[in-house]
């Protein structure tokens, strides 16, 4: 065992690429950066262009990764962490509402019966939602607020931003977890780590977009939720720029700014793809992770990003699972804290 951490208190992050499979224990050090404790690093196979055409060479891979990092680590990984994507991602805002009773002040339960049923209305046998956060807030049909605990009104509208996944796909990444001797998996956008690793300040809506070797994702981002999302293969995107130009003008439209978008991933430094977007009358700025030792590369964005994405979600889980604890206006208010920060 390692001297400087339990098994429990490193993060375990993996990252699917198109040309290498890298495999990260890390801990995160009170004053915020990480400390790399085992990599492994293997050839990808089995998943050409982003698609698993042989299941068992991606478990293979996964499976060997995971072993060289834990002969670094000297600790077994238990609960991992990895990067996903699908080419034929699907996006819903359904909209779910509670009619509040008692006096009429917002709590917590409210909004998650809102979003429950706004969730019901996004039902497919073939997607599956790997992506569900709270977006917008309406209260009594007419005021929109950003933090409805302790707001007083009648009924409350929740609008959930959703992103659905190929549910065969969903359960070939389960497959393979099992495989490799996973005990516990979380899938996280690719995107959402991405924007993790580079987004310093989450309360202002950027447009960012992962320019990677087999995915090119993009999205807008605005106090931790991806409010829009789009994926190409990289085969499309390379075919023109016009695809990421497009989007990104229309979603700037929407935000009602004119900024810079923010780009990362394999080829964000390419002049082929930089050039493309500049001359599509569009301000691009290179972003790099940054407090990882070794990984302060635009490629390796999703990956460093993926350790903070985890932390995150440990914390809301924390949090959910502390709120039986909690009574009143004490649990609404720390639970507002964390929808506006985390």
């Amino acid at each position: 065992m390692h001297k400087a951490f339990t098994s429990k208190s490193a993060v375990w992050a993996l990252d699917f690429g198109e040309h290498c499979v890298t495999a990260l224990a890390a801990r995160q050090k009170p004053a915020g950066e990480w400390e790399v404790l085992g990599q492994g690093k293997t050839r990808s196979m089995g998943r050409p262009g982003g698609e698993i055409v042989r299941l068992s060479d991606v478990a293979e891979c996964v499976t060997e990764a995971l072993r060289l990092a834990e002969q670094g680590a000297g600790a077994r990984c238990r609960r991992l962490y990895f990067n996903f994507d699908d080419a034929q991602i699907r996006c819903a805002h359904p909209v779910g509402s509670k009619t509040l009773s008692g006096d009429g002040q917002i709590g917590r339960e409210d909004v998650r019966d809102a979003a429950r049923s706004a969730a019901r209305l996004v039902g497919d046998f073939e997607y599956t939602p790997v992506y569900t956060r709270e977006s917008d807030y309406l209260i009594d049909g007419k005021d929109s607020v950003g933090n409805p605990f302790g707001v007083f009104g009648h009924r409350l509208d929740v609008t959930l931003h959703v992103i659905l996944a190929r549910a065969r796909l969903v359960e070939q990444w389960k497959d393979i977890m099992r495989r490799s001797q996973v005990e516990s998996s979380f899938a996280v956008l690719s995107l959402d780590s991405v924007c993790s690793a580079v987004i310093e300040n989450a309360a202002l809506p950027r447009v960012v977009w992962d320019l990677g070797d087999d995915f090119v994702s993009g999205g807008v981002m605005e106090r931790g939720v991806l409010r829009e999302y789009r994926v190409f293969s990289a085969a499309e995107a390379r075919e023109g720029s016009e695809h990421i130009v497009a989007t990104s003008r229309e979603w700037l439209e929407q935000l009602g700014v004119e900024s810079a978008i923010v780009v990362t991933g394999d080829n964000a430094e390419k002049a082929s793809w930089v050039n493309g977007l500049d001359h599509g009358g569009l301000q691009v700025i290179a972003a790099f992770p940054k407090n990882i030792p070794g990984f302060a590369e635009s490629s390796d964005a999703s990956l460093a990003g993926l350790l903070t994405a985890a932390v995150l979600r440990e914390r809301r889980t924390a949090y959910v699972k502390a709120g039986g604890l909690w009574a009143g206006r004490v649990r609404d208010k720390a639970n507002a804290l964390i929808q506006e920060y985390f």
